[in-house]
C-alpha cells in the first residue's frame, strides 16, 4: 500500500509533469496491484487515475521535448501489443536462427519498442556474425553505436558507404563531424548532396561550414538552398540565426524572415520565434514580444520562447510579467540549479537590466 500511496501522490494533479517509460510501467504495475485493493476508496481513485490523461513526452531527433497526452490505461494497452511483438520476432529468429533478416528485425523491435540498446547491439553483432552484411546492416549497427561508440559507429557507416556509396553518406557525415573529422563530414554531405538533393542535407552541410570557420561559404550555402526552396523554413531559421549572432547581423535577418513569413501562407513557429530573438538583439523589444506571443500560440511547449519574453519584459521594465514569463519558462520542465534566486530578483523589483542580465545567462545567449 505504500507504494500504491506513493504512485497516487505522483499521479496526482498538479504534481505530474513528465516521466520516463520507466515510471510509466512502475506506475501501470503499481496500479493493476492497487486495482484489487479492499478499500472501495482506494479502487475507485485508481479507476480514475487509470482513465485520465496524463502528460507525458520524450525527445525527437533534434533534441526537443514533445509532449503528449495519454491515459496509463492506454499505456498499460501499449506496452502489451509491444511484448506480443516481440514474441512474435523471438519466435521468428527461433525458426530460422542462421539467417540475419530476423535477427534485425528483433534488434529494431528490442530498440524502438523496448529501448533496450544492448540487446539490440547483441542482435545486431549476431546478424552479422551469421552472414554476410549488407550495406544496411552495417548502418544500422552504425546508427546503434552513434551515442555510446561514435569511433565504431565511423568505422560500420565507413563499411556501408564502401558497399554503397550512394547511401548512407549523411549518416557517416554526421558521425565524422561529431568526431571532429570535419574533412570527412563535408566530403561525405557532398556525396549525398549529389546522390539525394537533399536540401536538410544541404543546410546541414552549411552549419557544418561554420564549424570549420567559414561563416561567407556557409551563409552562401544557406541562400543557394533559400533559391531552390524559398519556402523551406529550415535554412531560412538556421541562416537567421546566423545572421543574427555569428555575423552579428540582426537587421538583415529581420528583413530575410519577414519576407519569408509574408511569403508562407502557415509559418512555422521558429521563423517567427528566430524574428524575435534578432529583433531582440535590435533592442526592439515590443516587436520581439509580439513575435513571441504568435510563436506561442503554435508552440505553447517551447520554453524558451517564454525565456525570450521574460528577457523583453524585464529589459522593458514589466518585471511582473517577466516573473509570469519565467515561471512559466521554469514550469515547462527546464531546470536550472539558480533559477528560483532570479525569479526571487524579478519578484522582489530588482533593476530591470539586471534582470535582463540575469535571465540572459541562463538562456547561455
Amino acid at each position: 500500500m505504500m507504494e500504491f500511496s506513493r504512485s497516487l501522490q505522483c499521479c496526482a494533479p498538479g504534481g505530474w509533469r513528465s516521466h520516463s517509460k520507466h515510471v510509466w510501467n512502475r506506475l501501470v504495475k503499481t496500479l493493476e496491484a492497487a486495482s484489487n485493493s479492499p478499500s472501495v476508496k482506494d479502487q475507485a481513485r485508481c479507476a480514475d487515475l487509470w482513465a485520465a490523461p496524463r502528460r507525458s513526452g520524450r525527445r525527437d531527433k533534434n533534441g526537443r521535448f514533445r509532449f503528449h497526452e495519454e491515459s496509463l490505461a492506454t499505456h498499460a494497452q501499449r506496452r502489451e501489443a509491444r511484448a506480443k511483438d516481440l514474441a512474435r520476432e523471438n519466435c521468428a529468429v527461433a525458426l530460422d536462427p542462421k539467417s540475419p533478416e530476423p535477427l534485425i528485425e528483433r534488434s529494431r523491435r528490442r530498440f524502438v519498442a523496448h529501448w533496450d540498446l544492448r540487446g539490440a547491439l547483441d542482435d545486431a553483432n549476431a546478424a552479422i556474425k551469421v552472414g554476410r552484411a549488407s550495406d544496411r546492416t552495417w548502418a544500422y549497427r552504425g546508427s546503434l553505436y552513434s551515442q555510446s561508440a561514435p569511433k565504431k559507429a565511423l568505422s560500420d557507416l565507413r563499411k556501408a558507404v564502401a558497399l554503397n556509396p550512394k547511401m548512407h553518406q549523411y549518416s557517416l557525415g554526421k558521425v565524422a563531424w561529431r568526431l571532429g573529422r570535419h574533412e570527412e563530414a563535408l566530403a561525405a554531405f557532398d556525396a549525398d548532396a549529389l546522390a539525394r538533393r537533399d536540401l536538410f542535407v544541404a543546410s546541414e552541410r552549411a552549419l557544418l561550414l561554420v564549424d570549420m570557420g567559414e561563416l561567407d561559404r556557409a551563409l552562401e550555402a544557406l541562400r543557394a538552398v533559400r533559391r531552390k526552396d524559398p519556402a523551406y523554413p529550415y535554412a531560412a531559421v538556421k541562416l537567421a540565426g546566423l545572421l543574427t549572432f555569428q555575423a552579428n547581423r540582426p537587421g538583415a535577418a529581420v528583413t530575410m524572415l519577414s519576407k519569408f513569413i509574408a511569403a508562407t501562407e502557415d509559418p512555422a513557429w521558429t521563423a517567427l520565434y528566430h524574428r524575435g530573438v534578432a529583433q531582440r538583439r535590435r533592442s526592439k523589444y515590443t516587436e520581439a514580444l509580439a513575435d513571441f506571443d504568435l510563436a506561442l500560440t503554435q508552440e505553447p511547449s517551447a520554453s524558451r520562447i517564454q525565456g525570450e519574453r521574460g528577457l523583453c519584459h524585464a529589459a522593458l521594465g514589466n518585471l511582473e510579467e517577466a516573473s509570469t514569463a519565467l515561471d512559466a519558462y521554469f514550469e515547462l520542465g527546464v531546470d536550472w540549479p539558480f533559477g528560483e534566486r532570479i525569479r526571487a530578483r524579478v519578484v522582489e523589483g530588482g533593476e530591470p537590466q539586471d534582470v535582463a542580465r540575469a535571465i540572459r545567462d541562463i538562456l547561455k545567449f
